[in-house]
């Protein structure tokens, strides 16, 4: 061999120690992050019986029990049966039971059905996990770089879909135990966590924002979901913000001044929800000997009235809009003579109202099929009282338009600004929408 060959040869052996080297890297990356999250959702179900885990409280609630499956199958479907050559399911119709709402990977269990299947049993949820879990170990430790860069991708899609799902575990076992009357606890609780900022109620002000254009959306190599893109410029018409969000205290005044029995503070489809399911307060709070109590993951406890106030609907959030708006001032708490008009930015609006919802919504000029899509999204909404986020409520007033949520043909919930002169009072998602497709 000539002297040249042979550090040809050198140079080749070692290219490939320097790709062996990273390759291996990146797998055990891979799969730390992997292993991580997944013993994380095994490690939030420590303190939970098997009885807890196959209960379904209302159709929008999963047992933990199929969360643990349905995580598994995600991982089982999109890597293991396309990229393991002659991958056969152990048991071929947990593909049927654990599919959620993916139509391209086949048929599916209806979902309010969940909490009837008794089988598989907790334990049997948990020996697939730990069948799927063997075989990405075997898959990713031999694979090389061009098939890690295929399946890199699905897998960290994986890894932030069960991250979702350990969401919607929490919130979905804490529906479940509110509708025990021993109200278990899911883990104790530690008054050293509460808010820094608790105790007095502070004084709040708006604060004015003008209209701009503004880039919104992902934009980098970092993980985002599909329908975080792409960035694009959106119109942002002026608005004032609470410099914080509302409290559980101010929320109580609103309750005590009558607030879920007067009509005139509710939307049309509010109020009729409001009656047909008896809302007397958010949802988890309960009044004993006159003190209203809040059941949380560390069993009831005395509400706070410092804390924001959440766990409450769209149709709650602007009732007290509505109520605040005319019996609160700006610096909080002190009530004044109702007004019949309302100051934003510099401008004092005339506040109009109409006999019906469908009515302004006519007025502001909605066609026919987008009336009746907004008509179906509001109604959804509302009478499941979406329980899936803690939603906060923040005084906002914009200057001509607010905020609404309209079904488009191309997405489930699409923001969107119609011109009218109404108050809104909703900080943060006020019903479940990735929660909700991500079941």
């Amino acid at each position: 061999m000539s002297v040249a060959s042979a550090d040809a040869a050198t140079d080749t052996a070692a290219a490939k120690r320097s790709f062996l080297n990273s390759s291996g890297a990146a797998v055990d990356t891979l799969l730390a992050r992997f292993h991580q999250i997944r013993n994380f959702t095994n490690t939030l179900c420590s303190g939970l019986e098997p009885e807890d885990c196959v209960v379904q409280s209302m159709p929008d609630v999963s047992p933990t029990k199929w969360h643990l499956a349905h995580t598994t199958w995600f991982f089982e479907t999109f890597i293991l049966k396309k990229f393991v050559p002659g991958y056969r399911a152990e048991i071929p119709e947990y593909a049927y039971l654990f599919n959620s709402y993916y139509n391209a990977a086949g048929d599916m269990h209806r979902r309010d059905l969940r909490g009837l299947i008794s089988r598989p049993t907790v334990i049997g949820a948990q020996r697939y996990r730990a069948s799927v879990d063997s075989h990405i170990d075997d898959l990713l430790s031999g694979a090389d770089e061009k098939l890690l860069d295929k399946i890199e991708p699905i897998l960290v899609l994986g890894i932030h879909h069960e991250q979702q799902h350990q969401e919607l575990l929490i919130t979905d076992i804490k529906h479940v135990f509110a509708q025990n009357p021993l109200y278990p606890v899911f883990r104790g609780g530690d008054a050293a966590l509460r808010r820094p900022d608790s105790g007095a109620r502070r004084p709040y002000q708006f604060v004015d924002f003008e209209e701009t254009t503004i880039a919104i959306g992902h934009n980098g190599d970092e993980f985002a979901y599909d329908n975080e893109g792409p960035r694009h410029q959106a119109l942002v018409a002026a608005f004032s913000l609470a410099s914080r969000p509302v409290t559980n205290g101010e929320y109580i005044e609103f309750i005590e001044d009558g607030g879920y029995t007067r009509t005139e503070f509710w939307l049309s489809l509010g109020w009729m929800t409001v009656n047909e399911q008896r809302w007397q307060a958010p949802l988890y709070w309960t009044k004993r000997d006159g003190v209203w109590w809040n059941f949380t993951l560390s069993g009831f406890r005395p509400v706070d009235e410092s804390e924001p106030v959440t766990h409450v609907s769209y149709f709650e959030a602007d009732a007290y809009a509505n109520w605040a708006s005319g019996c609160i001032g700006l610096s909080g708490g002190r009530k004044f003579r109702r007004r019949r008009n309302f100051s934003s930015a510099g401008v004092v609006h005339s506040r109009t109202r109409y006999a019906s919802s469908s009515n302004v919504w006519r007025r502001l000029g909605m066609d026919a099929q987008r009336l009746l899509a907004l008509s179906r999204l509001s109604r959804g909404a509302g009478r499941s009282r979406r329980i899936q986020r803690q939603v906060h409520v923040q005084p906002i007033r914009f200057a001509w338009r607010f905020l609404r949520h309209v079904a488009q043909p191309h997405s489930p919930h699409v923001s969107q600004f119609l011109p009218t002169r109404e108050t809104l009072a909703v900080y943060g998602d006020q019903t479940r929408t990735r929660s909700t497709m991500n079941r």
